[in-house]
């Protein structure tokens, strides 16, 4: 080591010396400033900038920016020794010092919470909740998303990639009850590039339990089972009852070719013999059939109007008949009639 150096090194040691007196770096005049060492300009480093708390103090420890009237600021502030975090305070409109975002030791990140226990924990007693905007212009390509992804390929059916959750968190207490939520699964396994099935499943918390349950299910094919995992060839299969005020059914056929001129209407005797040899009417379907295969509405109400248009068509032959029958007994009337008065 040479004079040199050790002449310039003692001359360098009053900048950094803890004293009563600011220190003043790139050429700041001498006027008297509140800090310890002022700098003008950027500060670099090839290492570490070192801040080290003293005593019990934290607020101390740490980064304070404010604005030229020194009324508002944002602080940078070490949270803990035995577990350390990083708090980011901001000064309010009062000018009162709050924490507004923490990030703990276990790299979780809490906004309004200072004792975050996810990843990501935010916390606010307004009814504001969390916004995500696309600054875009709406159009089929654009628009704002949640997105939820996993790590590597679903290999079985059921296999989660995530979801929603909505609970309880009694007392701000460490236990969160789950109420209902919304899970996206694998369909099967996948095959990457041509084949990605997958389902949508909604949980709700019934009366009485504690657990939430899966009660809707939107299957691969886009079919929707409520109370039922098993939609089967249905669009929309439901376990239960469905009330309903009004149901609108189509049909691409209906039952008026009963009245069309070439229609062969069975006799009251073949409908006698049929139903003594079947114990049900033709062409609707048996007790069997309705417990093995169910009931098409569309297709019985046309079975029903085709029974119904039947009996009309027996009922104007009836009408006819006995029509006819009211003018022969009239004629016989009249015959006896004449054969007394002679």
């Amino acid at each position: 080591m040479n004079a040199r150096f050790l002449l310039s090194l003692a001359c360098m040691l009053p900048l950094f010396a803890t004293n009563s007196f600011a220190q003043y770096i790139n050429n700041q005049s001498t006027a008297a400033q509140s800090a310890t060492a002022w700098i003008t300009g950027e500060y670099r480093t090839n290492t570490a900038f070192r801040l080290t708390r003293d005593g019990a103090n934290f607020i101390q420890t740490g980064f304070i920016m404010r604005n030229a009237a020194q009324d508002k600021g944002v602080n940078l502030q070490l949270t803990g020794d035995a577990v350390p975090g990083l708090g980011i305070w901001i000064v309010s409109s009062a000018g009162i010092w709050n924490e507004r975002m923490r990030i703990t030791e276990s790299g979780n990140v809490g906004i309004g919470t200072t004792s975050p226990a996810f990843p990501l924990h935010i916390s606010n007693n307004t009814i504001n909740g969390v916004t995500v905007q696309n600054t875009g212009s709406p159009s089929p390509d654009a628009g704002s998303f949640f997105r939820a992804y996993s790590t590597g390929l679903p290999f079985a059916t059921g296999q989660r990639f995530g979801g929603l959750i909505f609970g309880n968190n009694p007392s701000g207490s460490t236990s969160y009850y789950t109420a209902a939520k919304i899970e996206a699964n694998a369909g099967s396994s996948w095959t990457e590039g041509s084949s990605h099935p997958s389902y949508m499943t909604f949980f709700t918390t019934s009366i009485g339990a504690v657990a939430a349950t899966e009660k809707i299910r939107i299957t691969p094919s886009g079919n929707v089972g409520i109370g039922t995992t098993i939609t089967g060839e249905y669009k929309l299969a439901v376990e239960g009852t469905i009330g309903a005020r009004k149901m609108k059914v189509t049909q691409a056929a209906w039952a008026d070719f009963v009245f069309r001129p070439d229609y062969k209407l069975p006799t009251l005797q073949e409908v006698e013999q049929f139903v003594n040899e079947h114990q049900h009417l033709p062409d609707v379907p048996s007790e069997k059939e309705v417990a093995e295969n169910g009931l098409d509405l569309g297709e019985m109400n046309k079975k029903l109007l085709q029974k119904v248009e039947e009996l009309t068509l027996y009922l104007i032959q009836q009408q006819k008949l006995n029509e006819a029958q009211s003018k022969r007994i009239a004629a016989l009337e009249e015959v006896i009639k004449n054969i007394k008065s002679k």
